[in-house]
């Protein structure tokens, strides 16, 4: 941990302290069993795990973006009120990349129409999404500098905009992750690594990039990424390699990916006094539906594909059959041109100890292109965060 002599309480894990010393048990492990269900009843039994899981913290507002995972929970909770987010002319500015093909607000309206909610649009400026007290806000949320640029504020300052008439909040999160909704997951770069699939496939872009770090540094990063992937691995499941493989990175996900997402939700929440439901997040359902085979939960040959089925009779067609779009992001050139403005002032500030950590002649040396590419933006977005975090918290910094 970050944090010298503290450590961190790993999920399935307890803690005990006696007089003679600590021990950490575990409790429980994501396992597979033993799946005797046919399709039919596999598709069937999610969904009613869904719906149970909806109904154990039923509200009146939903997070509603206009894809599958947060439709279908809007479908079965029926929320009076519904929300998202979105950026002024972002149609304009909006290209298709390996996250997004479409916008997401046109089928948030459809998928509102069709649930005949009271749908509610977060617009966010360029101004509001790099305002220094909005990033100081969520850096103050987190026990660790935030990663997830501008995805972070956007969503935070989103959960604000629903407390402001309600005291929580259904969201779709976790779907991705335990129904393979990441092309990652069909990738063979993924399937052959020996490393984390998302790294293997181009898929950390939300990384800083190497040279951004203070060279003085004596780090070894591709040693400390083998040794925590050999950690994180399972035994060997499934007769076929196909098998093995799709479960080795759904289980990757499901212990690695997913406890980070929820701990960001759980944190977002916090810091805007909303309590944010998660049901795809239900402990059942994770179990049940990693042990289902990989042949049966693609059997459409594409992602999501027993989510889909499950949401079948609810959702209209244009939803279901819609390619999974990431979470949205702004695409507003003027962003990035704040983003380096504010680099550009930080570089100005040399004894800002940030540049214990950075490499400010990486900074002082970029570019003034907008837009950035994606690396770069989201390298410039840490950077940014992680001086926001220390000028709140003054660690005194031992590398």
């Amino acid at each position: 941990m970050a944090w010298s002599g503290v450590r961190e309480v790993m999920p399935g894990t307890t803690v005990t302290c006696t007089p003679s010393g600590t021990t950490v048990s575990t409790y429980w492990r994501l396992e597979p069993r033993d799946h005797t269900d046919d399709l039919l009843t596999t598709i069937d039994t999610v969904r009613a795990m869904i719906a149970a899981a909806v109904a154990r913290t039923p509200t009146a507002a939903g997070l509603l973006s206009g894809g599958l995972d947060s439709g279908l929970l809007a479908a079965l909770n029926r929320p009076t009120d519904t929300f998202d987010v979105d950026f002024p002319g972002h149609h304009h500015h909006f290209s298709p990349d390996s996250e997004r093909a479409l916008p997401d607000a046109p089928f948030a309206d459809e998928l509102a129409a069709h649930l005949k909610t009271r749908h509610h649009r977060l617009s966010l400026t360029p101004n509001r999404l790099a305002d220094p007290a909005v990033r100081a806000a969520v850096a103050r949320a987190y026990d660790l500098p935030p990663g997830w640029g501008d995805r972070d504020r956007s969503a935070y300052l989103l959960y604000r905009a629903v407390r402001s008439s309600f005291a929580s909040v259904m969201s779709g999160e976790g779907a991705d992750e335990l129904f393979a909704g990441y092309a990652v997951f069909f990738a063979r770069e993924a399937r052959q690594a020996r490393t984390f699939p998302w790294i293997a496939t181009g898929y950390d872009t939300y990384a800083p990039h190497p040279e951004a770090l203070n060279p003085d540094l004596q780090l070894d990063l591709p040693v400390h990424l083998a040794n925590r992937h050999t950690a994180a691995l399972p035994p060997p499941h499934g007769a076929s390699r196909d098998e093995r493989d799709a479960h080795r990175i759904g289980h990757l996900y499901l212990t690695r990916g997913l406890p980070a997402l929820a701990a960001r939700v759980r944190a977002l929440g916090r810091a805007a006094d909303l309590t944010v439901h998660t049901p795809f997040m239900t402990l059942d359902l994770i179990e049940y539906v990693h042990s289902v085979p990989w042949v049966m939960k693609t059997f459409d040959s594409r992602e999501k594909s027993l989510l889909r089925a499950a949401a079948a009779d609810l959702l209209p067609r244009s939803v279901l059959t819609r390619a999974k779009s990431a979470y949205p992001a702004t695409r507003d050139p003027n962003y990035d041109g704040l983003l380096l403005r504010q680099a550009r002032a930080l570089v100005g500030n040399p004894d800002h100890s940030v540049f214990a950590i950075v490499h400010r002649a990486w900074l002082d040396i970029l570019e003034p292109a907008v837009p950035m590419a994606a690396r770069t933006r989201n390298t410039v977005e840490w950077i940014l965060n992680l001086a926001a975090w220390l000028d709140l918290h003054r660690p005194r910094l031992k590398l």
